[in-house]
């Protein structure tokens, strides 16, 4: 019997920050969700 497969889901956020604070505030929230493993930010 295998392993169910893990589906990779790519999701693209467009947020606009103001400051470095908010950038650590979003951040956070992202690395809270469960399953997620990766982000990057491009100012």
């Amino acid at each position: 019997m295998s392993s169910p497969k893990r589906v990779v889901q790519t999701c693209v956020l467009k947020v606009h920050t103001c400051c470095v604070g908010c950038q650590k505030k979003i951040r956070k929230v992202l690395l809270k969700i469960d399953g997620m493993s990766f982000y990057l930010c491009i100012v």
